[in-house]
């Protein structure tokens, strides 16, 4: 077991697109939403209007109530959006909001159906567990920063039976992990073992390696991050990927990677991916395009570059791509770093490396890590 580990230790990538379905025009009518409103009900001179903005949003699925994260403050309402209760979380006692180093970003907002709330701040990176009822009531916080201080966008997931949270950040520091696997049980919250459970940037990457992460989900034994990144290390060239980490397997050793694109009809290439979501393809877009109305897929909004880097444009297209052509695309990943080696390796990753005499496996059981169904 000791030995299959260590071989997989973030060896995978591949330079594959996978192919979006195709392209096509929906209309809709928005009158036929019903529209619910909350405004900050501290909304501060307009000088101070960033500190009063929301930041994030987060639906118990089992009471239906809403959490809101913002600057400073976050909020309860019930599923008709009215306020059950408002907190102050900046730890700052009565200084001015004015002052943005005294401001409290609210950086990620997670429902822990188990246990609380989770939010995570721009304080120092702590997280706290909240109760669920009384949001002001901390049950327990982490012990050292979980994410970063600076201005950035890292995701969050609760996946393997509700034991771990899962974290994507660009770090700010060296040795800060890009992924990590964080305890939820027992005394140590939120804390996580450097070897084995965090991914981290290798020394030839600096920190201006940026890896902007979109979203995170959880599907079928995997958590997938969608991010947009450099080409590799020596590259100012970005694109956009969907990498994946096995939730099941001891550590975090089976890291795999593709690159996605978009493009439209006219032959333009969307190279930044700005939002993604994932989920069945519905009944309408199953009969546009001969889909099976439960069949999962990963819809994308791209934007194109303002040069080579990562500054989009306001140019925009989506695509839309099914799993069993994203699996494909990270079949032939695992194929290409066991066979041909070099040429796939992630090397922006600490000792990423590739073998070419085991085939990873993914636990629970035996099952081989790029299962899928014959793409059509």
């Amino acid at each position: 077991m000791d030995v299959l580990l260590a071989l997989l230790l973030l060896c995978l990538v591949s330079i594959l697109s996978a192919p979006p379905l195709a392209s096509n025009e929906l209309q809709g009518d928005l009158a036929a939403y019903l529209e619910l409103s909350f405004r900050n009900p501290e909304v501060l001179e307009t000088v101070y209007t960033r500190q009063s903005k929301f930041n994030l949003l987060a639906i118990n699925q089992g009471t239906r109530d809403v959490y809101i994260g913002a600057v400073n403050r976050a909020y309860r309402l019930d599923s008709d959006f009215n306020q059950l209760q408002g907190i102050i979380t900046h730890e700052y006692g009565d200084r001015s909001f004015s002052d943005r180093r005294d401001s409290y970003y609210t950086k990620l907002l997670i429902i822990d159906s188990a246990r609380g709330l989770i939010i995570c701040g721009s304080a120092r990176g702590i997280c706290e567990l909240r109760n669920f009822n009384d949001i002001a009531k901390v049950l327990i916080s982490s012990r050292s920063g979980v994410v970063s201080e600076r201005n950035s966008s890292p995701v969050g997931i609760i996946t393997s039976g509700e034991r771990y949270l899962i974290v994507g950040e660009s770090p700010d520091r060296y040795n800060a992990p890009l992924i990590s696997r964080r305890n939820l049980e027992g005394n140590t919250f939120l804390e996580y073992n450097f070897y084995g459970s965090a991914i981290t940037l290798s020394h030839y990457a600096s920190l201006d390696f940026s890896v902007s992460y979109v979203t995170i989900y959880s599907w079928d034994s995997f958590t997938y991050f969608v991010t947009f990144q450099p080409v590799d290390v020596n590259a100012r060239t970005s694109v956009s990927k969907v990498s994946r980490v096995c939730n099941e397997a001891r550590d975090l050793d089976a890291y795999t990677e593709i690159t996605i694109q978009c493009s439209g009809s006219d032959g333009s290439v969307y190279s930044l991916v700005q939002a993604a979501f994932f989920g069945p393809a519905g009944p309408d877009l199953a009969a546009s395009w001969g889909l099976q109305a439960d069949e999962q897929v990963l819809y994308a909004v791209f934007a194109k570059n303002r040069g080579a880097g990562d500054v989009p444009t306001d140019h925009s297209a989506m695509c839309v791509y099914r799993m069993t052509d994203v699996l494909a695309a990270f079949r032939e990943a695992v194929r290409g770093c066991i066979q041909e080696g070099g040429a796939y390796r992630a090397w922006h990753l600490e000792e990423s490396r590739c073998y070419s005499h085991l085939v990873p496996i993914c636990f629970p059981g035996s099952r081989v890590l790029n299962i899928v169904n014959n793409p059509i």
